[in-house]
């Protein structure tokens, strides 16, 4: 059985930037894999990886579970490593099976998906812009709707961030952070943030985070990122700005919170320690 006739696997992103400030050990990193089953029946599909010294953490051994004829489904993974405390380059694939029955003896194929992970000292380069808004303002920085800049939460002891704030009902409201910035001329530009949620029903959400560039997205988590009540965060994310080193760029960041009630709930979304880095 030829592979391409029976599904097609895609990465939400086959580059993942990592930064090492404030990195966990382990690091946990989550990202989203789509799979079609093109084939005519249910397949049972399987993840494996083959990256030195990352493992796959969830789901556990990798079991995905089925997916029905012509049907599509996109899973969460998270992959672990220790954290390396220094710049490392990492590339390798990962390796997704079909089989026909639920206890994965019977494989009809695989595919291998090219990643490649780099952990990065952005801090540490050559050229650095750190946006942490712990002077209490905006530093040049657009607010979006029902966003201040607040000191309820932040990733450093004392430190303020950007706030999305909103109470009320049945609301699913967009947000950002926007700026223009002249990049660094270097061959290497990456952007970094820190992103944390809260909401107080099972039914409040944060979802489709995208960061722009001239209006152009060049990174976005089209899903729901976290959801139901309670605090979650800080996550931290990270892209590629290469293609536009040099340039004076209108950068985005935008999000969306979520209330699914016809009454009044809370969600808050906080941005802090924005990064822009540069080096050759």
């Amino acid at each position: 059985m030829i592979i391409g006739t029976v599904f097609q696997a895609n990465l939400n992103a086959d580059k993942i930037i990592m930064d090492l400030k404030y990195l966990s050990d382990p690091i946990n990193h989550t990202f989203w894999l789509t799979i079609r089953n093109q084939s005519l029946s249910t397949l049972y599909f399987k993840l494996g990886i083959d990256i030195p010294n990352w493992s796959i953490i969830s789901p556990t051994d990798g079991n995905l579970g089925s997916i029905g004829a012509s049907s599509t489904k996109t899973f969460t993974i998270t992959i672990s490593r220790t954290n390396p405390n220094t710049e490392i380059v990492e590339s390798g694939n990962l390796i997704v099976e079909a089989y026909t029955d639920s206890g994965y003896t019977n494989k009809v194929g695989e595919a291998q998906l090219p990643i490649t992970i780099y952990i990065e000292d952005l801090e540490s380069w050559q050229d650095v812009e750190i946006y942490d808004f712990d002077d209490g303002t905006s530093q040049g920085w657009s607010l979006g709707s029902n966003m201040s800049i607040a000191n309820d939460l932040s990733v450093e002891a004392g430190g303020y961030s950007a706030r999305f704030y909103k109470s009320a009902g049945n609301f699913d409201t967009k947000t950002y952070l926007q700026k223009s910035i002249t990049l660094p001329d270097r061959d290497k530009v990456r952007f970094s943030l820190f992103l944390a949620y809260y909401g107080n029903h099972d039914l409040c959400s944060m979802h489709h985070f995208s960061v722009s560039v001239n209006n152009e997205e060049i990174f976005s988590i089209p899903f729901t990122i976290f959801s139901g009540p309670g605090f979650f965060g800080w996550i931290k994310l990270a892209t590629d700005l290469s293609q536009y080193k040099g340039q004076t760029v209108t950068l985005n960041i935008s999000v969306w919170g979520k209330n699914e009630r016809t009454w009044t709930q809370v969600v808050k979304i906080w941005f802090d320690r924005i990064v822009i880095a540069g080096k050759d």
